[in-house]
């Protein structure tokens, strides 16, 4: 029995004292859920803590300072994380490791990617090199699937790809031809391919368009042969003092859907009933719409559109006031929600609203605010005797009675326009509410 209760305990322990894992796919959520924010920098200290930032012990990447972080300036176009929470930023004048502990044991053998957005704003020389994002078999001292940067033949800079190693171009390390340009977000991803005791693979790509299937890679660094192939971390680094750059969207998953993420299109709008009809315009409505930069309104007139497009900005807006219209005539609308520039695409145009006739210009122009008819609820009166007619604000008539100074309309709630002629053949207009 003993014997039986000292297994069970033993168990337990094990059970208990498990390494534990950050559950891929992790974004800006996890990334930043425990950086140092209050403080401006990113790492919470030099010990390797499960999904913590904290100071690598890679060597000759121990001296710089500790970076800072920011909120994220960087978009590229429909990526899903544009200008979401933090971006880190270079600033050192020595080199810095900076690691994201993942896994405490290293991940099981397979692929990972990492997506992020980064903006270059000084690199070395093209004979030399700086690393910049890599994954790590170690916490914070083993970099693989590095990607490097270096000066370009004019005043731009390549990007390259290793997968164990080395800046220097040569069989560790592959640069791409193409030059970019400084000052220019972009979007990379690191493809990470490990076998325990084995091997490891490492393709970089450059802007691949988010939400398509993973393309050809951009540079392809070629199988290197690690005996302790693993993945524990992942690095932000400075290895140059004139490298100058800005990071932020990272995402690292188990497969190409998990990272390269479209922000896709934002909600279509949904139209509202109009108010302030006049006989040149009328006050256009709708729900705004979650994420919205704004919203560009088209007008119609049997189909087609009238005058330019109008908008409007903020995304809490929900209205626009239509003007320079014809009077006795009917018209629809439509409105786009605008999406973020470049983290989501605008919404599809909204449905037609319903028709909407614009008052005659004699009656509009008649409106006052006249004591001739007083409204209580449902019931109107006027001063004396007469015809009484009732438009809606769409200038359709939807009540009539003749010899009557007191009259229950039973119409629904709303604003209507009376007009009231008395005897004498005098008329009067006004604006009335119903309750």
């Amino acid at each position: 029995m003993k014997k039986l209760t000292f297994i069970l305990a033993l168990s337990m322990l094990c059970v208990l004292g498990k390494a534990a894992d950050v559950t891929l796919p992790v974004d800006y959520n996890t990334i930043f859920a425990t950086s140092a924010t209050g403080s401006g920098v990113l790492e919470k200290g030099s010990t390797a803590t499960l999904s913590q930032w904290f100071k690598g012990t890679l060597s000759s990447y121990t001296n710089g300072t500790n970076p800072t972080i920011q909120a994220s300036t960087l978009g590229y176009a429909n990526y899903v994380d544009n200008y979401a929470s933090n971006e880190i930023v270079y600033g050192s004048t020595s080199a810095r490791l900076s690691a994201f502990e993942l896994s405490e044991t290293g991940y099981a053998i397979g692929t990972y990617y990492a997506s992020a957005l980064i903006k270059i704003a000084a690199v070395p020389t093209s004979t030399s090199s700086a690393l910049v994002l890599s994954f790590d078999k170690a916490l914070g001292s083993g970099a693989r699937g590095r990607m490097y940067v270096r000066g370009g033949a004019t005043a731009g800079f390549n990007f390259g790809i290793s997968t164990n190693a080395g800046g220097t171009a040569g069989v560790n390390c592959v640069y791409g031809a193409t030059e970019y340009s400084l000052n220019t977000t972009y979007l990379v991803v690191i493809k990470y391919t490990f076998v325990t005791n084995t091997s490891i693979d490492a393709s970089l790509f450059v802007n691949p368009v988010p939400g398509d299937a993973e393309p050809a890679a951009t540079i392809t660094a070629g199988q290197y042969a690690d005996a302790t192939a693993a993945l524990k971390s992942f690095n932000v680094i400075q290895t140059s003092t004139t490298l100058g750059s800005k990071v932020a969207g990272i995402r690292i998953g188990t497969s190409w859907t998990d990272v390269v993420k479209n922000g896709g299109k934002l909600t279509k709008p949904v139209l509202v009933s109009v108010d302030n009809i006049s006989s040149s315009g009328f006050t256009a409505k709708w729900i705004p719409v979650a994420s919205a930069t704004g919203y560009d309104v088209y007008v119609y007139q049997e189909g087609v559109q009238v005058g330019s497009t109008q908008n409007v900005l903020g995304q809490t807006a929900s209205s626009l006031e239509i003007t320079g219209l014809s009077g006795n005539t009917t018209y629809t609308y439509k409105v786009v929600a605008k999406g973020v520039g470049n983290s989501s695409l605008d919404s599809d145009i909204s449905e037609a609203s319903a028709e909407v006739s614009t008052l005659t210009t004699e009656i509009s122009n008649q409106i006052s605010i006249s004591n001739y008819v007083t409204v209580i609820g449902k019931n109107l009166t006027t001063i004396n005797k007469g015809t009484i007619e009732i438009y809606n604000l769409q200038g359709s008539r939807v009540f009539n009675v003749q010899n009557t100074n007191n009259v229950n309309t039973n119409l629904a709630s709303g604003l209507y326009i009376v007009s009231f002629t008395n005897k004498a053949g005098k008329q009067f207009i006004q604006k009335i509410t119903i309750l």
